[in-house]
């Protein structure tokens, strides 16, 4: 009886272990490394390019412009803000961006990644955000809880007002201004790639086009303290100036805590392996 008793402990040890690789593979499903080959077909230089997503599970959005005008300022292919594509599995938030704005451009640079967890209620409450490029004493792909966001100079859609205020303004951050730092993620700002190259053309219209690629686990954002853990949510990115700027929102997915899935599935497979004991033992 200790030998079988052994074997079961063993076999925990063993499932236990399993679960954990399956939590850690989960955390990073995509190679953030700037190449859309996992998120998107191979590109044909049509605007159906931003829609031949992968895998039903992942969600996007995009507005892909070419006009001088881009709403609500200024600047044609350069502050063009492209496409969001998200993807949630469990905890972990895997997230794409493509714009425009090349993250070593002078001037106006590429903004924070802003997220709201509370949209439904206040378009203006971003809670969290991730750095894109090192600014201000922060540190590309930091991760912080947000107290104070940086906004852009439009008011309104064509209304230059730089240092003036609006709803319009409060509700589309463009980077991280000061908060509290949560950790942090590995997160790429390069040249977009497909299969290890640059694309001849993705979306309708030319010129050149980069990524931001990350992979967030969620559980690091402590949702479930905020008591945030069931909202939907919004993804949120726009270049420093706002000229432009896309967000995404996502459907309310649970965001359980990954030790008690573990308990729970370390749980049931001791309640299998009992089972299997008490076969062999009648």
């Amino acid at each position: 009886m200790a030998n079988a008793n052994s074997l079961l402990s063993k076999s925990l040890q063993v499932a236990a272990g399993a679960v954990l690789l399956t939590f850690a593979g989960a955390t990073q499903a995509i190679t953030v490394d700037g190449d859309i080959n996992d998120w998107l077909s191979a590109p044909q230089g049509q605007a159906s390019d931003w829609g031949n997503v992968l895998r039903s599970s992942i969600s996007h959005v995009d507005e892909d412009q070419n006009s001088y005008y881009l709403d609500p300022g200024y600047g044609g292919q350069v502050y063009d803000v492209e496409a969001i594509l998200a993807e949630q599995m469990g905890t972990s938030l895997n997230i794409a961006i493509v714009t425009g704005r090349d993250p070593n451009a002078s001037g106006w640079s590429g903004g924070d990644i802003s997220f709201n967890f509370d949209f439904g209620v206040d378009a203006t409450s971003f809670e969290f955000g991730i750095v894109t490029r090192d600014h201000d004493g922060m540190t590309q792909g930091d991760v912080y809880a947000v107290s104070d966001w940086n906004y852009g100079i439009w008011t309104a859609p064509n209304v230059y007002n730089p240092s003036g205020s609006s709803l319009y303004k409060d509700s589309h951050p463009v980077n991280i201004q000061s908060g509290s730092l949560l950790g942090s993620v590995n997160l790429e700002y390069t040249d977009l790639l497909y299969n290890g190259s640059s694309p001849n053309q993705i979306g309708e219209f030319a010129g050149d086009h980069f990524m931001i690629e990350t992979s967030l686990d969620l559980a690091m954002l402590g949702l479930v303290n905020l008591g945030l853990e069931d909202d939907p949510y919004r993804i949120h990115w726009a270049p420093n100036c706002n000229n432009d700027w896309l967000q995404l929102d996502m459907p309310a997915t649970h965001v359980s805590e990954p030790g008690a899935l573990l308990l729970l599935t370390i749980g049931l497979v001791g309640m299998a392996g009992r089972r299997r004991m008490s076969r062999k033992t009648k």
